[in-house]
């Protein structure tokens, strides 16, 4: 892009109001980009699909994240091989983040029925913390980071609740091939 053409933007931006201002950043990601990765956010490469990294620790060459690979696969240790294809990073929208994260939330199981552990990984398990709704897409709510369904927090800036697995009355009695008194 020409310079004078860059100016000319910057410019427009300057003088915009907020909602220009935003649709002129996301118009053009490369001429506002902050200069470092910012803990705590999501970026994506522009011309990548589906990768899309959560920063955990944004020093300078030793970069750390959790995300998506292009296979829409979770990284759950994701680390920067000190190449400079981070500068090229551009953030993600919430909106870009809450589906990825709601459909690895259906990948991983998070249906109605199924007991969930605490999500920061504690050893305690409540007996009350069990999904109520089927319908993960309508009945969640993610802001800032955290993604819950049916009250119950199972994604929290980079950790993922725990599956709690279960069986029924039925199916340990076939198993064990005894009956299980009340």
């Amino acid at each position: 892009m020409k310079e004078s053409r860059k100016q000319f933007i910057k410019k427009a931006h300057s003088a915009a109001c907020s909602e220009w201002r935003k649709n002129i950043e996301k118009e053009f990601p490369k001429l506002f980009k902050k200069d470092a990765l910012e803990a705590g956010k999501w970026y994506k490469y522009p011309d990548v699909k589906n990768w899309k990294l959560l920063i955990t620790d944004n020093t300078k060459g030793k970069e750390k994240g959790v995300g998506f690979n292009c296979s829409e696969i979770w990284m759950k240790d994701w680390l920067t091989d000190g190449s400079n294809e981070l500068s090229s990073l551009i953030p993600c929208s919430d909106k870009e983040v809450e589906q990825a994260l709601i459909k690895e939330a259906e990948k991983r199981g998070f249906k109605e029925g199924v007991r969930v552990d605490k999500v920061n990984l504690s050893d305690d398990c409540n007996p009350n913390n069990r999904l109520k709704n089927n319908n993960i897409n309508t009945n969640e709510l993610f802001s800032h980071g955290f993604l819950w369904v049916s009250s119950i927090l199972i994604y929290d800036n980079g950790k993922w609740a725990t599956i709690v697995e279960t069986i029924t009355k039925e199916q340990a009695e076939k198993e064990l091939g005894k009956t299980i008194l009340n």
